[in-house]
């Protein structure tokens, strides 16, 4: 027998909204977000598309907090749904568009990445922070100065 050879892409969902990039709860399931990129591949890849992504395609992870879903599908039609992405643009009539992170032959690949990709993203939000405490510093100097040459 020969194995099943599947591929897992790591999807992140981007809101389009401010709205919903302020929300704690994302208020997207993963039943929705695989129906929205069913329908795309439809729409781009027609009945043959759909076919071949229909039965494989299934969402093994989905985090709501950092709207990151892990998605499975079979290793052929993985090119048709990685041409679909950019393409799906609302999810239950929400203004959301997907954007892929990484693609490995294994769950464990993906989880490696995810874990590089939070590393890089809170060394990126403390860089951010400590770049916001300066400027602040900055201001608050500044605002002393106009003080002291206003008085």
């Amino acid at each position: 027998m020969v194995r099943v050879k599947k591929r897992y892409l790591l999807i992140e969902l981007i809101a389009q909204d401010d709205l919903l990039d302020r929300k704690e709860c994302f208020p997207v399931d993963e039943l929705a977000v695989l129906n929205s990129i069913r329908s795309v591949v439809k729409t781009i890849h027609g009945d043959y598309g759909l076919a071949s992504v229909y039965t494989s395609l299934h969402c093994k992870r989905f985090n709501k907090s950092t709207r990151i879903a892990l998605i499975s599908c079979l290793r052929g039609p993985h090119y048709l749904i990685m041409s679909s992405l950019p393409f799906v643009k609302t999810i239950d009539d929400l203004p959301i568009s997907l954007n892929q992170l990484h693609l490995s032959g294994t769950i464990q690949g993906s989880l490696k990445f995810l874990r590089k990709y939070y590393y890089q993203q809170i060394k990126k939000s403390k860089y951010d922070l400590e770049m916001i405490k300066q400027s602040l510093k900055s201001f608050e100097k500044a605002a002393i100065v106009d003080k002291y040459e206003n008085d």
